[in-house]
Parts: structure tokens; sequence; C-alpha cells
């Protein structure tokens, strides 16, 4: 697919959960969602703003337990 993961029905993306989620594993586990956090607090221009928006959708696509805690974390540190 080449849609962002925010505009997916569930019924297009529940059958690949699993591969899914292992994929957002490894971002998470690679440091990604710091660097998404620490480009949304600087970022300036609205497009790559916007697409960095979108890849934190999609890496907690489905709930994703991992995802969610390290961007709550991230945001517990900005506060």
């Amino acid at each position: 697919m080449v849609t962002p993961a925010a505009d997916w029905d569930t019924s297009e993306w529940v059958e690949y959960k699993r591969v899914i989620k292992i994929k957002q594993d490894s971002l998470a586990e690679r440091g990604t969602i710091e660097f998404l956090c620490k480009q949304i607090c600087s970022q300036e221009d609205p497009e790559i703003l916007e697409e960095c928006l979108l890849v934190c959708i999609a890496i907690i696509l489905g709930g994703n337990s991992n995802s969610q805690k390290i961007f709550f974390k991230c945001m517990r540190q900005d506060e």
C-alpha cells in the first residue's frame, strides 16, 4: 500500500497485524520514536511535521504497546 497508515481501514491491515508489529518493534528498537519526537518538537516545516506524524501513527497502528510506552516516556520527558 502507498497510502498512509492513518488512512487505512482495519480490514486492509488486520491480516498483516503480526508482520506490522514486528516492523513496528524493529523501528522502536532502533530509536525511531525518540527521533520522531525530537523532530516534532523542533520542526518548522509543516510538510515534514505532517510526515513525522504519519510515521508516528504507523508505529502505533493496532495498539502496539511497546511503541505506546516509548511515546509516553518521550512525552513525560518533555514536561
